[in-house]
């Protein structure tokens, strides 16, 4: 299974009294992961699902990658996406999933969390904003390795 780990584009500044969750991309969050997305439609990286935090700037990143790669299937909500949730919970859905491949869009400190679950000798200890790791996931072994790992500026 391809499992690709991407943290969502730069956020709007938090504004006081407002929660979290509503905080939108802001335009340089948009540009960053407009690249990832041609990025993996360069790569021909395209999962055949998205699962998304649902959060503003997490869904935003993952309709973004939906919209330039043509995914069909509709994004799913996952509140195992939500940062300071439990790293098992996303670990126990992926698990389950029958298909080949899958983009979770999610929030530090999580996706790192996620990486190192999958992928134990991933070396990233940090994710920038946008920043994508591709992990080769097998299964029936239940163990990973990183095979692509990029930026925004490194396109």
């Amino acid at each position: 299974m391809k499992i690709f780990i991407l943290r969502h584009g730069k956020a709007e500044p938090a504004m006081a009294g407002e929660a979290d969750s509503v905080r939108n991309l802001s335009d340089k969050g948009i540009l960053q992961v407009r690249k990832i997305a041609s990025w993996m439609e360069m790569h021909q990286y395209i999962p055949q699902l998205i699962l998304s935090s649902p959060y503003n700037r997490a869904l935003q990143s993952a309709e973004i990658i939906k919209q330039a790669l043509t995914i069909s299937a509709p994004i799913q909500l996952e509140n195992a996406l939500i940062y300071g949730e439990n790293p098992m919970k996303m670990y126990d859905i992926i698990n389950s999933l029958d298909i080949d491949s899958v983009l979770l869009s999610s929030h530090m400190p999580l996706v790192a969390e996620l990486t190192h679950l999958f992928a134990p000798a991933a070396m990233n200890e940090g994710f920038h904003t946008a920043e994508i790791i591709k992990i080769s996931f097998d299964k029936k072994n239940q163990h990973g390795i990183v095979t692509a790992n990029i930026t925004p500026k490194e396109i």
